[in-house]
Formats: C-alpha cells, sequence, structure tokens
C-alpha cells in the first residue's frame, strides 16, 4: 500500500504538470513542469522526501529499463537520424560548449561572492 500511495504522489504531481502544460498553452512541457513542481514541493517541505524515497530509488535504479522504448524509437528512425547526423553533432557540440561556459562563469561568480571561502571541504 506504501508503494501505490508514492507512486499516486508521483504520478499526481506528473499530471499536474501537464494540466498546468495544456493551461499555458504547452509553453513548457509538461514533464519539465511536472519535474519543477515537485522540486518546489520537496524544497518547500510540502512533499518530505521519505514520502517518494522508496519508489523514486526504484525509478532512478531502473531509468536504463524505462529509457529503452525511446532508444528503441530512435533506432527505427535511424535513417532519418543519419541523414541530419551532422546537424545533430553541431548542435551538440554548441550545447556542450555553452554548458560549459555557462558553468564555468557560474562557479567563478560564485566564488568572488562568497570570497573564496572554503565550504564543505572545497575550495573556491
Amino acid at each position: 500500500m506504501r508503494i501505490l500511495k508514492q507512486l499516486a504522489l508521483i504520478f499526481g504531481v506528473c499530471l499536474a504538470g501537464d494540466l498546468l502544460s495544456v493551461v499555458i498553452h504547452n509553453f513548457l512541457p509538461g514533464n519539465v513542469l511536472g519535474m519543477l513542481l515537485m522540486l518546489l514541493l520537496l524544497w518547500r517541505g510540502w512533499i518530505k522526501e521519505s514520502q517518494i524515497q522508496e519508489t523514486a530509488g526504484f525509478f532512478e535504479h531502473n531509468m536504463a529499463f524505462l529509457f529503452l522504448p525511446t532508444c528503441l524509437g530512435v533506432l527505427e528512425l535511424s535513417g532519418e537520424v543519419l541523414a541530419v547526423l551532422w546537424q545533430i553533432l553541431v548542435i551538440i557540440l554548441i550545447t556542450t560548449l555553452l554548458t560549459v561556459t555557462v558553468t564555468s562563469a557560474t562557479v567563478k561568480l560564485l566564488s568572488r561572492r562568497s570570497g573564496g571561502r572554503k565550504e564543505d571541504g572545497y575550495a573556491a
């Protein structure tokens, strides 16, 4: 019964994200809004980690299995993917460089703001 309650809570938040996506005319995908909503609920303490820990852990440990249908779908479209492979690789390169740059700038900014203090065993 505990697992069913956890599943209901997780899927309820996912459903709320989907409904919110419809309300804002699909400006953001429902799954993204659901994750942001779950983050907000956990951060504010309205949902405790212990309330979803067991089921969330199961999903986390079996994530590769859960992505299998998506991977097989990409394989079915391999001809279409190969036709635009160079475009995909360029996008991957640009977004990777952008992510590294933004992460580096964020770390430098936070390091300066903290005054170079050592926190949690890491040098800033």
